[in-house]
């Protein structure tokens, strides 16, 4: 009996060693496993179950039985692979030292080829976030037939940070472009709102621009900020005429020669003021600006598919001064409002020297009646209707001015006297028969308007007015 147990349980132990080793050659060791044979040996499950692994035997990752997987907690999903990233560590993390892409996806079918979700609006920082510490740009798009960048913002107007508005934004801490867009047909940049500004640019140095453009700009309309409740201090413009005296309008051409060259500035014949002449008279509108021309394009076409990096050359600065024309416009309507009052002024003298003239002209010919008798040796009507008196020239005149006037042969007195515009008598200048003229020196009358009269035989034929300025 005991013979027949001992062979039982030799026999019981032979059998377990046979299984034990059957077991160990169907598991997949520690150390690495040879001899497998794919698709027969594998890990996984043969039921509709899913593959669950652990660490401190807390899932970590789960590959359910649709074949979606989860890392980190987030297992229920639609996604093919779905990440909750941790507190202290990213998502996903690649380090990649070689020189080629570092994460690289191709899409043929409709849709995004990234697509990227924020849930949070409490947090203002970026969804997509690029740092490229090199020469290259942050962020590169590129298209055959769309947008390169297309960036859309839905509640952003309802928060208080600029940055948090943009549908794209771009931050570059150095030299360069913060957003650099580049097009061969179409538009380098494009900016459309329906509510508010397609492109808004702002400046946190008042001693650079909001935008600077090296090259022609075209508009279909452009306002200013003009109403009332913007402004303090205000007062009416006065001796505008005498600005605009102080000006010297040129006509120039821009330099093509060396580095300004790459100021793309303007060619052929140009009418413009010199900005230091200006700033001697209105030196409000001079702005000291300098233009760096390590900043123009390549004069060479780009390849899209491989911009070159940004030109670190160190090129040289140019410092000019910029004018701002658009405030001569109240200058010159005040400078014609000016003129037009001097004008206005001189009409109403006018006005006042022919009624005095009549007057004068009627005590003269009541005087001649009075004084004169009549006699052969007297010119007849028609004879005295020949005469003549011109027009001063110039008029009006600060030097000398001269006076052209014709005498019938058979007046016996002839004279062009000159009168203030009250009426009183200044110079008398005789004229004999035929063809005459005169010179009056502005040096013996002062700065004013005069009248000059023809008088033949005692009878004022024509009356006329000069100006004379100093």
């Amino acid at each position: 009996m005991k013979k027949i147990f001992t062979f039982l349980l030799a026999a019981s132990a032979v059998l377990a060693a046979g299984n034990f080793q059957n077991i160990q050659a169907q598991s997949w060791s520690l150390t690495g496993n040879a001899g497998t044979i794919p698709p027969t040996n594998f890990l996984g499950t043969t039921d509709n179950k899913a593959l669950i692994f652990r660490t401190n035997n807390i899932e970590r990752m789960r590959i359910n039985k649709d074949g979606t997987v989860g890392i980190n907690g987030n297992t229920n999903s639609s996604y093919a692979l779905n990440i909750h990233a941790s507190s202290v560590l990213s998502g996903i993390n690649i380090t990649d030292p070689e020189a080629n892409y570092i994460l690289h996806s191709t899409k043929s079918g409709n849709g995004y080829g990234i697509y990227v979700t924020k849930t949070s609006i409490a947090d203002s920082t970026a969804t997509i976030y690029s740092l490229n510490s090199g020469k290259g740009q942050g962020v590169y798009g590129y298209s055959t037939s769309g947008y390169g960048v297309y960036g859309y913002t839905e509640k952003g107007g309802d928060l208080p940070d600029p940055v948090a508005i943009s549908g794209v934004y771009g931050y570059n801490p150095a030299f360069g472009y913060g957003v650099g867009g580049y097009c061969f047909k179409g538009s380098g940049i494009y900016g459309y709102s329906a509510q508010w500004i397609g492109i808004f640019g702002d400046i946190g140095n008042s001693n650079y621009y909001a935008g600077y453009f090296n090259g022609d700009v075209y508009t279909v309309g452009s306002y200013l900020p003009s109403d009332q409740n913007l402004k303090q201090k205000i007062r009416d413009v006065s001796g505008a005429m005498n600005i605009i005296n102080q000006l010297h309008p040129k006509l120039y051409q821009y330099r093509q020669d060396g580095n300004y060259k790459l100021m793309n500035l303007p060619q052929g014949l140009h009418y413009g003021l010199i900005a230091q002449d200006v700033e001697k008279v209105l030196p409000d509108l001079i702005k000291e600006t300098r233009y760096k021309t390590k900043i123009t394009e390549p004069s060479q076409p780009l390849d899209p598919k491989n911009l070159p990096v940004q030109n670190a050359k160190t090129g040289e600065t140019i410092d000019f001064k910029a004018l701002n024309y658009t405030e001569f416009i109240p200058i010159i309507i005040k400078g014609m409002q000016e003129q037009q009052q001097v004008i206005d002024k001189q009409q109403q003298q006018i006005k006042e020297q022919q009624q005095r003239i009549e007057k004068l002209e009627k005590l003269v010919e009541n005087l001649s009646v009075n004084s004169n008798t009549t006699s052969s040796k007297s010119s007849s009507s028609s004879e005295i209707s020949n005469a003549y008196l011109s027009q001063n020239t110039p008029n009006p005149f600060t030097a000398d001015t001269k006076i052209q006037c014709t005498i019938p042969a058979t007046a016996r007195t002839a004279q062009v006297i000159v009168s203030s515009q009250n009426g009183k008598q200044l110079q008398s200048y005789n004229v004999t028969g035929g063809n005459s003229q005169i010179t009056i020196h502005g040096s013996t009358l002062a700065a004013g308007s005069y009248l000059y009269s023809l008088v033949i035989d005692g009878k004022i034929l024509d009356t006329k007015t000069m100006i004379l300025t100093k």
